[in-house]
C-alpha cells in the first residue's frame, strides 16, 4: 500500500514539474515574441520620425 502511494506521489510530482516547465517555456516564448514586436514597432516609428538627423556643426 505504501509503495502505491509513493509511486503515485512521484507520478504526480513529475506531471506537475512537466506542466510548470511547459507553461514557463510558453510564457518565455510569448514574452520574446512581444519584445520583438515592440522593437520592430519602435524602429518603424523612429524611421517615420526621420531617423538619425544630420549632425549640425557647433557654432561658437
Amino acid at each position: 500500500m505504501l509503495f502505491k502511494q509513493v509511486l503515485a506521489l512521484v507520478a504526480v510530482s513529475g506531471l506537475t514539474a512537466t506542466l510548470v516547465r511547459k507553461l514557463s517555456h510558453h510564457h518565455a516564448k510569448r514574452r520574446v515574441h512581444h519584445e520583438k514586436r515592440q522593437l520592430r514597432d519602435d524602429v518603424h516609428r523612429w524611421e517615420q520620425e526621420g531617423g538619425n538627423l544630420p549632425v549640425q556643426p557647433r557654432t561658437r
